[in-house]
């Protein structure tokens, strides 16, 4: 079992004051939706190192834990507040998830904007919950950023796919006190992420 205290040092987070505000353009919106998607990779990651009782050390075919929290350095923790213990750490970084969600929940195009975000007029015309906007962020996330293809490949333990499986989706964002969900009602052919060809 492998600590993982002090291996997301070095890591920044935005400061208070890049948290306010409302979106401007998509752009922004975007970049946030990235940030809280590491950070909730982030979290999974520790929680998998810490209660998964398997050598993680081949995972990905040699894409070590140390490369993937490397890709993730700009959504951890900082060394001014990387607590010592695990569950200090634990909630340090669930807090910050929390701020971020619920910035992104409350903030939106300024009142004056003469656009909206096309999320928006996605989720509402085709019916999409959170879970649902953030499966799409984590498969959009490839056209992105090329760092996502190392890892998904890491998760799956298989460096030849690098595309999110449900199994990701499901324990990064559905973790809930610790416990992960394996509810893949979200994923039926009659949801709306299968249903209007969403993901495939």
């Amino acid at each position: 079992m492998k600590s993982t205290v002090a291996l997301t040092e070095n890591i920044e987070l935005p400061s208070d004051d890049d948290l306010q505000g409302r979106y401007q353009d998509s752009s922004s919106w975007l970049e946030n939706e990235l940030h809280l998607l590491d950070l909730k990779i982030l979290r999974y990651l520790n929680m998998l190192e810490r209660f998964v009782d398997s050598d993680m050390s081949t995972s990905g075919f040699f894409i070590s834990d140390r490369e993937v929290r490397s890709l993730l350095k700009a959504s951890g923790l900082t060394q001014d507040n990387n607590p010592k213990s695990e569950k200090g750490q634990d909630d340090c970084l669930n807090e910050k998830i929390k701020k971020v969600e619920a910035y992104s929940s409350e903030r939106g195009l300024s009142r004056d904007a003469k656009t909206i975000l096309p999320i928006e007029m996605i989720s509402e015309k085709l019916g999409l919950d959170r879970f649902e906007i953030q499966v799409l962020i984590m498969a959009l996330a490839l056209e992105i950023d090329k760092k996502y293809e190392r890892i998904y490949a890491y998760f799956n333990d298989d460096i030849s796919k690098k595309a999110p499986s449900i199994g990701l989706a499901l324990r990064v964002f559905d973790v809930n006190d610790g416990q992960l969900t394996s509810d893949h009602s979200h994923f039926s052919a009659q949801a709306p992420l299968r249903a209007y060809k969403l993901i495939q």
